[in-house]
């Protein structure tokens, strides 16, 4: 079965769903203590390195993230179009019997 590219429209829709989604699991309470055990690390980090070399680990970090963001929402659009094909499958064998 060939899947059609989503439309503009519903990959804004979909962002912003995804981007809500993120939020509600950036809140997430056993999220907190990550986040404060980054920051702590990022302070060791500070401490024991020269700021050349925090830079670029910093500048590793972004990639790294960015990269991540990207499978994700991949993950995200995939899950979405599988979706969608499979209830018009299902939707297609249920008109074929009426």
């Amino acid at each position: 079965m060939e899947q059609q590219p989503l439309p503009e429209w519903i990959k804004a829709a979909f962002d912003g769903r995804f981007n809500e989604q993120a939020n509600i699991i950036g809140k997430m309470p056993e999220i907190e203590p990550l986040r404060l055990k980054q920051v702590e690390l990022e302070n060791q980090l500070k401490e024991v390195l020269s700021p050349q070399l925090y830079q670029l680990i910093l500048g590793w970090e972004e990639i790294l993230n960015y990269r991540h963001t990207l499978e994700k929402e991949s993950l995200y659009y995939a899950g979405i179009t599988d979706g969608l094909q499979i209830w018009k499958h299902l939707l297609n064998g249920i008109s074929k019997r009426l």
